[in-house]
């Protein structure tokens, strides 16, 4: 009998140690869960912190480089950024090395806010004057607003306070601000790089006659998928004659750049600007492109039986001023130096210049998140 005791004892102590060792096993499990929860959350909170990193150096840098950066603000975490073709950026925030057991990525689209000048339909850096013009839309300038002949204005006009505006002009068609608003430094050179180049053209005096640049179609060079051709003048004046364009046109050096008869321009990335002019522009055309008559397929579709009137979508853009004396419709904006307009025109506003960024014409501040796009979770 002793010893079935002693055994049953044995038993009963071994039982006891197993149980033991299973809270152990089990409260050693919990708190390895909990230190792995923790540190989850950790890390899903840096990848978040990585996403206003973003944010932020875009928003002084926007050339910031699409690629993995390990950022000593964030130590043993990445930031991969990816451009896409409408200047939105994929920021994905990857947290590891010190939470390496419990890795977390947060993804979101970044978008660079629009420069405050796409606000208007008419952007001058300094002086607006209206000759003999019937026309509207949102015009801002810097600096005083006159006017010559006959005047009707449908529009407003905003020039900050000091500045004289022509008695002409009703009184309630005028804003005046307190701050002079910088236009964009546009770098002429950036648009340059990503554009082909129009070849082959004369000495001196450029002309371009009849014209298309397409995508498909650059009768001077080779072809660019965005439709973004550049031409350098060379000091010359280049006039356009009856063009029309799908993309974007940069014209570099010019002494002058004349656009007559007529003109059609549709933008096809819409992270460029239509019309980039490093010089005074004088736009003046008038003529509606009738294939038939011109014998000329302009938009490429196999027939000569479409009629193209004079018309800008997008963003056009002086470095000196622009003189707008055109029967016809610009759908976006105008920035220049300085701007003249002439006779009955149509300016019209486009709301993707405000939700889409365009190179170079963003404003310098963090970039939004763009609402809806946050995701993330275990790579």
């Amino acid at each position: 009998m002793r010893e079935r005791r002693q055994a049953g004892s044995i038993l009963v102590l071994a039982l006891l140690v197993s149980a033991a060792a299973a809270v152990a096993v089990t409260a050693d499990l919990r708190v390895r869960a909990n230190r792995y929860l923790n540190r989850s959350a950790d890390a899903g909170r840096v990848a978040v912190a990585g996403l206003q990193l973003s944010r932020e150096r875009l928003g002084t840098d926007p050339d910031w480089p699409g690629c993995t950066v390990y950022d000593p603000l964030l130590p043993g975490n990445s930031v991969t950024l990816g451009a896409t073709s409408t200047g939105v950026f994929v920021a994905e925030v990857t947290s590891l090395g010190a939470v390496a057991d419990a890795t977390q990525t947060a993804i979101a689209e970044l978008r660079a806010m629009p420069h405050q000048v796409l606000d208007y339909n008419v952007f001058s850096a300094s002086t607006v004057k209206f000759d003999g013009a019937t026309t509207g839309g949102y015009v801002r300038a810097n600096g005083d607003v006159e006017t010559a002949g006959a005047v009707s204005f449908a529009g407003i006009v905003e020039t900050v306070e000091g500045s004289t505006v022509s008695d002409t002009i009703k009184p309630d068609k005028v804003v005046f601000v307190p701050d002079v608003l910088s236009p964009p430094p546009v770098s002429i050179a950036a648009y340059a790089a990503v554009s082909s180049s129009l070849l082959g053209l004369p000495a001196g005096d450029k002309v371009l006659d009849k014209v298309s640049l397409r995508p498909d179609d650059n009768p001077y060079g080779a072809e660019n998928a965005d439709g973004a051709y550049v031409l350098d003048a060379g000091g010359a004046k280049v006039t356009l004659r009856r063009v029309y364009v799908e993309g974007t046109l940069t014209i570099r050096n010019a002494s002058r750049v004349i656009v007559a008869d007529g003109y059609h321009h549709r933008r096809v990335n819409p992270a460029y600007a239509s019309l980039i002019v490093q010089g005074p522009m004088e736009f003046r055309p008038d003529e509606v492109m009738d294939e038939w008559a011109l014998s000329k397929d302009f938009n490429g579709d196999g027939d000569r039986s479409d009629d193209f009137d004079v018309y800008v979508e997008g963003i056009i853009y002086t470095t000196g001023r622009f003189q707008g004396d055109f029967q016809g419709t610009i759908k976006g904006a105008v920035v220049a130096d300085s701007v003249v307009i002439k006779r009955e025109n149509n300016f019209r506003s486009y709301t993707l210049l405000l939700t889409q960024p365009v190179v170079e014409f963003i404003r310098q501040g963090a970039w939004d998140i763009v609402p809806g796009s946050i995701g993330g979770g275990t790579p």
